[in-house]
């Protein structure tokens, strides 16, 4: 099956570099995550001098987020994508080296939100203000590195002839079909979200309103693209029920973001009607 409209099949594979007789394994996805990393970092500490928040407070979840966010999303890509090989490794908890190492954003998204929560714990600090900072800085973060899942080919969708769709999709085993490439349509929507949210911080906001925001749009899009994602069987996700891990989270996350943002639009109008 071929066609001028789909996208020519490529993928691009990691690499070897020699520095001083060292040789180092270069994962082009790999150089992707940290960007994305460096990009919600900076987008953050940008965020907070512009809105008068905690430049000092975003580095300190940062760093707490991080210690909870790299394991939390090595176990979401185990259970996004070898569920059975990892409840055959669980009563021997040294055979989880054998698993193959991966990343799930929203494993990594679940566990910098456990880091935060500690770290409130810890200061008693407003959760909502510094978390405003990393939410307007997560979709432009989360583009970039599901560019990277596109350059390497690791999100394999339902077979398609949408323009969009990339061709002879190289999954597990021939004969190999156009499919959808979720990882270049989660680039897309994230930025689109991005975009969003650069154009409603044109005035003030009360915290928490971003947070609310992205919560809202970012999981809605990715329970909606979902639907278009492969089956484990040629590399995509394992389904629990009839939806992915990722659908259950996304579910959740709108459910809690629908509720902040009704909070934020109520404390807004309260501050409007005390200053009238």
């Amino acid at each position: 099956m071929s066609s001028l409209l789909l996208i020519p099949w490529f993928r691009v594979e990691p690499f070897t570099l020699e520095l001083g007789g060292l040789q180092l394994a270069i994962a082009p996805f790999r150089i992707t995550v940290g960007l994305a990393f460096l990009t919600i970092i900076g987008g953050a500490l940008l965020f907070a001098r512009r809105n008068e928040r905690s430049p000092e407070r975003v580095l300190d979840v940062a760093i707490m987020g991080s210690l909870f966010a790299l394991p939390a999303a090595l176990l979401f890509y185990w259970l996004q994508r070898h569920f059975e090989a990892l409840a055959e490794a669980f009563p021997n908890p040294a055979s989880l080296w054998a698993l193959p190492f991966g990343w799930s954003s929203y494993g990594g998204m679940v566990g910098g939100l456990i880091g935060a929560m500690v770290w409130k714990w810890r200061t008693r600090a407003s959760l909502l203000a510094v978390g405003d900072c990393f939410a307007f800085a997560l979709p432009f973060g989360l583009a970039v590195a599901r560019f990277g899942c596109f350059l390497a080919k690791d999100h394999p969708g339902r077979i398609s002839t949408f323009f969009l769709a990339v061709e002879d999709y190289q999954t597990r085993t021939a004969p190999f079909y156009p499919r959808h490439d979720l990882g270049l349509y989660e680039s897309m929507t994230s930025l689109a979200v991005g975009i969003a949210v650069l154009v409603v911080a044109r005035r003030p906001r009360l915290p928490g309103f971003y947070v609310a925001l992205v919560a809202t749009l970012l999981p809605l899009l990715r329970f909606i693209l979902d639907f278009l994602r492969a089956g484990p069987e040629v590399g995509g996700d394992v389904r629990y029920g009839s939806l992915t891990l990722g659908q259950w989270v996304s579910g959740s996350i709108v459910l809690f973001g629908l509720a902040l943002l009704e909070y934020v639009e109520r404390a807004a109008m309260r501050r409007t009607t005390s200053q009238s």
